[in-house]
């Protein structure tokens, strides 16, 4: 067996199995949101009930990161706004975005205010000195 790359590692990072990450969010989200709403939480975790009635300012929202054309219908369903991944070639990403604006007129969601997205980017003396010293962290995702 070899040893994790480490964009491998942080995907796994809270060791749950890749088949189940999907499930894992929708069950949490929901509880992500109630720790945020204006007026408190109130939650049932593990059989207790747990209270917090003392914020009251609005909420931040939840953007919700995605790669796949399911996962960012998930991000649509759940989330207040979809992360744009950074390592999608710009051809990708702009057909992703119709697969968000699709699911969220489906759910009734109006587009976000907001888009979230970010690059990767390494700067070195030349293109070839740059890939070499970052591969080790992000050739597995390129």
């Amino acid at each position: 067996m070899t040893a994790p790359t480490p964009y491998a590692a942080r995907s796994r990072g809270d060791g749950t199995p890749d088949t189940f990450r999907g499930e894992s969010r929708r069950h949490h989200t929901p509880v992500d949101r109630g720790c945020r709403r204006p007026g408190g939480l109130a939650f049932h975790l593990e059989g207790r009930l747990g209270s917090d009635q003392a914020g009251t300012e609005a909420p931040p929202p939840i953007w919700i990161g995605a790669n796949a054309d399911p996962a960012i219908e998930r991000a649509a369903r759940l989330g207040d706004g979809w992360y744009v991944n950074p390592h999608h070639r710009l051809d990708t990403i702009v057909r992703q975005v119709e697969v968000y604006q699709r699911a969220l007129e489906r759910y009734g969601k109006p587009s976000p205010q907001e888009c979230p997205a970010r690059h990767e980017v390494f700067t070195a003396r030349s293109r070839d000195e740059a890939i070499r010293l970052c591969a080790p962290f992000l050739g597995a995702k390129y």
